[in-house]
């Protein structure tokens, strides 16, 4: 008999090495916990969730129908279900409830709110309702892609100077930073000139010109173009509109989900182009 078999670490008792691929199975993050181990033969619930916004969600079971209240939390139920889901008025007689803060429907249980003003926002939502929907491992690849984006990103804008930008979201509406589109302007690498409160309504262009942002960003629902920016003969003073930094942001960009990674990424290669060739 060689060393190798001879190595009291390898006889390891087969009861003992169980214990330890079942320690290694138990799922507990601080987003939530199943009180069970995960595994092929173990069952995956019940399942809490803890929310600070409202009641924990304990499931016994996985739910036969969900039912999203809102745009954004259907978009996170179709990253994770890998098919279209669309928002509902009525719940029905669905067992699990999923909205998101900016939803004025009363809190009650059964209801979970993901929360979605950040790209952290985001991928804990995304690991919560994994947990709650069954799809603990693609909740997990999905957030793994997301943080390998920010590492990358990351990377690339060590030391480069962030970039003053605005956000037109129609008629001059903006966006605050303590949005998730604010927060991806910031880790993108830019300013966002509206700051963390800005004036409901439209931003006020005098204010905007003494601002003068480096790049100008309209969403694409806005109907704002760089040609009607250039008409005005406010606008067209703006730095971003001299220089031609203007883009259009897909609908998509303000929606959470698993795409999250490569908005950001996208937005990051606009405003600092450089940084990435």
């Amino acid at each position: 008999m060689g060393a190798f078999e001879r190595s009291p670490v390898r006889r390891t008792s087969r009861a003992a090495a169980a214990a330890i691929a079942l320690g290694a199975l138990l799922l507990l993050t601080g987003c939530g916990q199943r009180s069970e181990p995960t595994g092929a033969k173990v069952d995956l619930y019940p399942v809490t969730v803890e929310q600070p916004s409202g009641p924990p969600i304990v499931l016994e079971h996985r739910p036969a129908t969900v039912a999203a209240l809102t745009p954004q939390a259907a978009a996170l139920l179709s990253s994770l279900m890998g098919k279209k889901i669309e928002p509902q008025r009525s719940v029905g007689n669905a067992e699990l409830v999923v909205t998101t803060p900016e939803s004025l429907s009363p809190r009650s249980a059964g209801v979970y709110i993901a929360p979605d003003e950040s790209i952290d926002d985001v991928e804990r939502a995304l690991t919560q309702l994994g947990l709650l929907i069954d799809r603990p491992l693609r909740a997990r690849e999905l957030v793994a892609e997301i943080k390998a984006k920010r590492k990358f990103v990351r990377a690339h804008l060590k030391g480069v100077k962030p970039v003053s930008v605005f956000v037109d979201t129609g008629f001059f509406i903006t966006v605050s930073t303590n949005t998730l589109l604010g927060d991806l302007i910031t880790e993108a690498g830019g300013t966002n000139v509206a700051g963390p409160a800005p004036q409901a309504g439209p931003f006020s262009v005098r204010k905007l010109l003494e601002l003068n942002p480096d790049y100008y960003l309209a969403s694409s629902d806005s109907g704002t173009t760089i040609a009607d920016l250039r008409r005005d003969p406010r606008t067209r003073r703006l730095e971003a509109i001299r220089q031609g930094h203007f883009a259009v942001l897909a609908a998509k960009v303000v929606q959470p989900g698993g795409e999250v990674g490569a908005e950001l990424l996208a937005i990051a290669r606009y405003l600092h182009a450089d940084a990435f060739r």
